[in-house]
């Protein structure tokens, strides 16, 4: 007889992995997550704590740049196929750096665990109009037909993207006053049709189900999480393949809060549990 083990998935913005190494060792311990997707990790790709993951019982891979940014993986499963960035994603042009940076460490992509898992942190956009704005909505474009292209060359394939993305994509996933009208950043019209084309090609949420109403980012400022005035905008997306075998999600508040001494990241982390395929797939994008 064979058992298949259901694979416990999260993904979680750090807001640095420095900062963070002990809570994030911790939750994956505690919450037994056998992958895990992490942003904002903050650190360049060679200072990533790979040999403390490796002691706790995780492979790694990690993508950053300049201390800012970083995205990674971690698993209990072996990580393979490992590619960074997002095909024909922009750069921004940064006046701090003075160069055109072609990309930002925002994406990277892996298989493991039986799934091909992506671990995005989307611009932020700044300010509805500027060309931070325009930049984030041409990263959202670039990623949405990215994964028209997966979808089309590799039916079938059990494909994740998890993370940051910076959206609110309807009235009831905020309650954050700096964070309402249609000209607030992350609420805004074309971030949130930017947003639909990507569940468009055939991606579905996979923590809505479970958890419909609730937050997954409280600002530190004025007591915004004591009052739960707080916005959803980390999300845990998943192709037909892995919808269909989604039995659990949940945002794991409880993270947000100060625990054991440990200063919480500013985001809650999210947990899906799998059925795992019976097959494998045999292209990666």
């Amino acid at each position: 007889m064979v058992y298949h083990l259901c694979v416990r998935v999260g993904t979680w913005n750090v807001n640095s992995i420095r900062a963070r190494l002990e809570r994030v060792l911790a939750w994956l311990k505690n919450e037994c997550i056998d992958v895990a997707a992490l942003q904002e990790t903050k650190v360049r790709t060679g200072d990533f704590p790979v040999d403390a993951f490796r002691d706790a019982g995780y492979y790694s891979e990690a993508h950053g740049l300049r201390g800012f940014e970083g995205v990674a993986i971690v698993s209990r499963f072996p990580i393979r196929r490992v590619t960074v960035n997002i095909p024909r994603a922009p750069g921004f042009l940064s006046d701090r750096w003075g160069t055109d940076i072609p990309q930002e460490a925002r994406a990277i992509s892996a298989t493991t665990g039986g799934i091909r898992l992506y671990s995005l942190y989307v611009p932020n956009g700044r300010e509805v109009g500027s060309p931070h704005f325009e930049y984030k909505l041409a990263w959202l474009k670039a990623l949405a037909s990215h994964v028209r292209t997966v979808l089309r060359r590799t039916p079938g394939i059990p494909l994740m993207l998890v993370g940051d993305f910076n959206i609110v994509t309807c009235e009831q996933d905020t309650a954050d006053p700096d964070f309402q009208l249609p000209n607030d950043i992350t609420c805004s019209g074309p971030e949130r049709e930017a947003f639909q084309a990507i569940l468009d090609t055939g991606m579905f949420d996979l923590i809505r189900p479970f958890a419909p109403i609730g937050f997954t980012s409280w600002s530190y400022q004025r007591q915004r999480f004591q009052n739960n005035q707080g916005l959803r905008i980390d999300f845990m997306l998943g192709s037909d393949s892995v919808q269909r075998r989604t039995i659990w999600g949940e945002i794991d508040r409880v993270q947000r809060r100060h625990l054991f001494g440990l200063t919480p990241s500013d985001h809650a982390p999210l947990v899906s549990v799998i059925d795992p395929p019976r097959r494998t797939f045999r292209r990666d994008d």
